[in-house]
């Protein structure tokens, strides 16, 4: 399987070219100082690990949505403000990290991602989740710590595969009755 690590290098820009490499199956850009990506980055569809955490990003070209394969996808410590509805065709995504940006909401086509294990969205400004949520049967871990929600997401009793659940920091309203029953 192709590789390309180029993980604290300071890296400020990421060239077009980046999209002819469309044999990688893992892209680590970890710890630079990256503000955006390319659109060129969706025309690698045998990716399956993207690997952009602690970065400068502030959003994501929708051309994302093209990464059919791709079922790790990095992003924690970022400037993220939104996350582009064309996630919701990453049919293949088993783990979402988005912790520690500054996403107000998610999209609603995130209901689509039916492999998905993992969505951690720990330390955001999220008031609100999409109903969509209770679509997502495969999910085992749900983190919603230190956000502005004043209400546990709608149907999340029906994620009979779901193991951990963090709602801690948040200003929740009234009881939790929802979420048990």
């Amino acid at each position: 399987h192709e590789s390309l690590v180029i993980r604290g290098n300071y890296l400020t820009r990421l060239p077009s070219e980046v999209g002819n490499l469309t044999d990688l199956h893992l892209l680590d850009l970890a710890k630079n100082s990256l503000e955006r990506v390319p659109k060129e980055l969706g025309r690698l569809v045998n990716l399956r690990v993207l690997c952009l955490e602690r970065n400068r990003l502030v959003s994501l070209p929708d051309e994302i949505r093209n990464l059919c394969n791709l079922t790790n996808l990095e992003l924690q410590k970022n400037s993220l403000r939104s996350v582009p509805a064309g996630i919701g065709q990453l049919h293949a995504l088993e783990h979402v990290d988005l912790r520690r940006n500054a996403i107000s909401s998610l999209p609603r086509e995130v209901g689509n991602l039916k492999a998905l294990k993992t969505l951690q969205l720990n330390a955001n400004e999220l008031e609100s989740l999409p109903n969509e949520l209770q679509h997502l049967r495969s999910l085992r871990l749900l983190s919603l710590g230190g956000n502005y929600l004043t209400a546990p997401p709608i149907g999340i009793g029906a994620l009979g595969q779901l193991k951990w659940l963090d709602i801690l920091h948040n200003p929740w309203m009234g009881e939790l009755k929802r979420i048990v029953s």
